[in-house]
């Protein structure tokens, strides 16, 4: 991918995280106030910093915020953990998996091509015993 599609992509995701922060934040209460470290902000460090690094700590969150033009700390970080910052990211992902579940229709005669059509998954993703009432 070209520098200036993965910058365009980029942007696409962080206006996508945006909304759907801004959305979630109505009904989760994260944030009530303009802070260096509201809603969008908050979920834009933890996904694009895990995108970057799946395994990285808070500090190294920190750190991937400074691309985002943010300055914060590992510690600001952990003490916006909480329930509120759960139901705030539950409700981000519900939107994201709503819009990515869309149907994408394909016409009929790309399919008449083929003589059958074979699907298999074997994905198995356990959720934490926590979530599990959630989802």
């Amino acid at each position: 991918m070209s520098r200036q599609k993965s910058s365009q992509r980029l942007q696409e995701i962080q206006n996508m995280l945006d909304a759907y922060a801004q959305e979630a934040n109505q009904w989760a209460h994260f944030s009530k106030h303009d802070s260096a470290i509201n809603a969008q902000t908050f979920v834009q460090i933890l996904v694009l910093g895990w995108l970057k690094k799946k395994d990285g700590s808070l500090n190294e969150l920190a750190h991937a915020a400074r691309d985002l033009g943010l300055r914060v700390t590992g510690s600001a970080l952990h003490e916006r953990m909480g329930q509120a910052a759960v139901v705030l990211l539950a409700g981000v992902l519900k939107r994201t998996l709503e819009v990515l579940q869309k149907p994408c229709p394909l016409p009929l005669e790309v399919l008449k091509k083929f003589s059958g059509i074979y699907i298999t998954d074997s994905t198995q993703i356990a959720l934490p015993k926590q979530m599990v009432s959630i989802f």
